[in-house]
């Protein structure tokens, strides 16, 4: 997992206009959230990842999402404000 980080960090943060620094990770590619679709998976400090299973109401201002924990594979719901940071991407195998 780390690994994986520190080439996700290498590759996509260097030609970047929004990057966010996450904790044992380093500087990584940030679009804010009100960009996030179904199917994207966020990066969070130490390495950990989720994946946005659904973007479940938005307004002007917030958008609510479920995610899915990369490590228990719980569902959490969570409010972003649109304009905040966040490290996501599309993730193919």
């Amino acid at each position: 997992m780390e690994s994986f980080a520190y080439l996700y960090t290498m590759s996509n943060a260097q030609n970047t206009t929004a990057s966010i620094q996450l904790q044992h990770i380093g500087r990584v590619e940030a679009t804010p959230a009100g960009n996030l679709k179904e199917g994207m998976r966020l990066m969070w400090n130490f390495g950990e990842m989720s994946d946005v299973v659904s973007i479940d109401r938005e307004t002007a201002k917030s958008i609510w999402i479920t995610e899915k924990c990369g490590r228990t594979g719980n569902l959490f719901s969570r409010r972003f404000a649109k304009t905040r940071l966040v490290a996501a991407f599309f993730f193919f195998f």
